[in-house]
């Protein structure tokens, strides 16, 4: 069986009333969105996926992300040439990093709590939807 890997990059926001919004660049519905709209229209939590096909997420709180993500751009490079345009904009790098977006898109759970504060965390499809459906 060939794994099934693919991410998509959305901001959770809980704001001081804790309603939560999802932001999302890439999608048809509205912007910014309800966290439980955005569950429901995007990820159709009624539809019961085979485990292999679950999701997962990552969750990162954004002075942890905006601190410490780093790209060089090279996962976007076929044979050394760019698949898209890159972005005009200079690569993200940290003091520590040039890139560590891997380590952002794996899907393990840490069993460090420093590695925790770095990448954050990764939740499953069920806790997502706690998450999101216990907000207002």
């Amino acid at each position: 069986m060939c794994p099934l890997k693919d991410y998509h990059v959305i901001l959770y926001h809980n704001d001081d009333s804790d309603r939560a919004y999802i932001y999302d660049l890439d999608t048809a519905l509205s912007f910014p969105c309800t966290a439980q709209e955005y569950a429901i229209k995007a990820f159709k939590p009624e539809l019961q996926l085979k485990e292999e096909y679950q999701r997962n997420f990552r969750l990162i709180p954004a002075k942890d992300y905006l601190r410490e993500f780093a790209s060089d751009r090279s996962h976007m490079l076929i044979d050394g040439t760019y698949a898209s345009p890159p972005p005009p904009y200079p690569p993200i790098e940290t003091k520590d990093s040039k890139m560590n977006l891997y380590d952002y898109i794996s899907m393990t759970s840490s069993q460090s709590k420093q590695q925790d504060l770095k990448y954050g965390v990764v939740i499953n499809e069920a806790e997502f939807f706690h998450m999101v459906f216990r907000s207002k």
